[in-house]
């Protein structure tokens, strides 16, 4: 079962891996090895647990053994005692009915008290091992409680990660939900539009809108056309409504021109789209504007075909990941 819950948080958490800056990558990368780190805590509490489980079980054997041992000691214990108080009996009433004829018996007489003797040395042998039993039964049942305590504590241990686990879960699978209904919104917002001027995809938990440069400028210009404002606009009156959606736009380029030029012209592209946004009442603590100039390509910039499809920004939609980092800094 853990497994199983470590696979679906991997997988899960993989959709945030791509994160645009290096410093989130690496969050996430630190999520990553969390859980693997905590999928194998939880498999070495399992083999401790089955072995306490174990310890238990051969040590109640044992208390169940010395326990019987204890009680057949005492059953013989009770026997030496009769015996004693038989001899002891025998002995008193000997001395009463004849004094003169036990003084005479003195070979009888030593008979007895060598026999009392030696019936006290035998009781006071069995005392022993009982006191022994006794010390060695209460050390058992120590050793049972200490080992009772710590598989309660591994129990404790193991419900609280398969907790965290399923809050996890739950925090995923609500962003996925979250992710679903807002594409299922988009789609149907923006199906008049040419898909060649306007996609929407999902990779790796995202959402990206791609708008082509013929919808939103001009070749070389960072001034955005009428038609590409009302398309942000609308898509932004929709964003409004999903404060958790964190939005990063990115300005991708063709080949043409110098690298330097590529840069400027990707990252102006974004921060102008980034400015329409904002126009709308979007928090800006949500809103990331980068520049990717030519060098994440969709196509090979062979054609001019090709190329078009390079000249585009693409707004990506991520579910909050920090969300998932609460649930993982839960104490």
């Amino acid at each position: 079962m853990q497994r199983i819950s470590y696979l679906i948080a991997m997988t899960a958490l993989a959709f945030l891996s791509a994160c645009v800056s290096s410093q989130e990558y690496a969050k996430l990368e630190a999520v990553k090895n969390y859980y693997a780190a905590e999928a194998e805590i939880a498999d070495s509490l399992k083999y401790v647990n089955e072995a306490a489980q174990a310890r238990i079980r051969q040590l109640e054997g044992s208390i169940a053994q010395t326990t019987r041992e204890l009680e057949a000691n005492v059953i013989a214990n009770n026997n030496l005692l009769n015996n004693f108080k038989s001899l002891s009996d025998q002995y008193n009433e000997l001395v009463t009915q004849n004094r003169s004829e036990l003084q005479t018996s003195s070979y009888e007489k030593l008979s007895l008290q060598e026999q009392l003797i030696a019936q006290r040395a035998a009781m006071d042998q069995q005392q022993n091992r009982l006191n022994s039993l006794e010390q060695e039964l209460y050390e058992k049942e120590r050793r049972l409680g200490d080992i009772a305590g710590g598989y309660d504590q591994i129990q404790m241990n193991l419900a609280q990660k398969n907790q965290k686990i399923q809050e996890l879960e739950n925090q995923l699978a609500l962003q996925q939900q979250q992710l679903l209904d807002l594409r299922n919104r988009l789609n149907s917002l923006f199906q008049g539009i040419s898909s060649s001027d306007l996609e929407i995809t999902e990779k790796e938990g995202r959402l990206y809108v791609s708008l082509s440069q013929n919808l939103l400028f001009k070749k070389g210009s960072t001034t955005i056309d009428p038609k590409g404002k009302n398309a942000i606009r609308q898509l932004a009156d929709i964003l409004r409504n999903y404060p958790d959606i964190e939005i990063t736009v990115e300005g991708h380029t063709d080949t043409d021109g110098t690298a330097a030029r590529n840069w400027d012209l990707s990252v102006t592209r974004a921060t102008s789209v980034v400015k329409e946004l904002l126009q709308t009442g979007l928090d800006p603590r949500n809103v990331i504007a980068s520049g990717r100039a030519f060098y994440l390509p969709v196509a090979p910039n062979d054609t001019e075909s090709n190329k078009a499809k390079n000249r585009r920004t693409a707004i990506i939609l991520s579910p909050r990941w920090s969300q998932i980092m609460q649930v993982l800094n839960q104490p």
